[in-house]
């Protein structure tokens, strides 16, 4: 991920099943605002990849859903400080 000069940024990664290192495909990465507002929606390919991109707002939070798995949703502040 990285914050271009323009405050556009691009957020994109793989997600893996820690156990097994296979790819979590059809995983739902969102961006919400406080309100919960959808801003932004990606889901992870075949290869359990992703990229989203979005304008920069300290308010923004990144939401990771997959069937049979816990919700994990992060700040913006936290996220890109990798306290995750």
């Amino acid at each position: 991920m990285y914050k271009p000069a323009s405050d556009n940024l691009v957020v994109e990664g793989e997600l893996l099943y820690s156990l097994t290192l296979e790819p979590l495909i059809g995983l739902n990465v969102v961006v919400t605002v406080k309100d919960l507002k959808e801003i932004t929606v990606a889901t992870t390919d075949i290869e359990g990849k992703f990229r989203l991109s979005f304008k920069y707002n300290p308010d923004y939070s990144i939401k990771f859903s997959y069937i049979g798995y816990k919700k994990q949703t992060y700040g913006l502040k936290h996220f890109f400080a990798g306290i995750f």
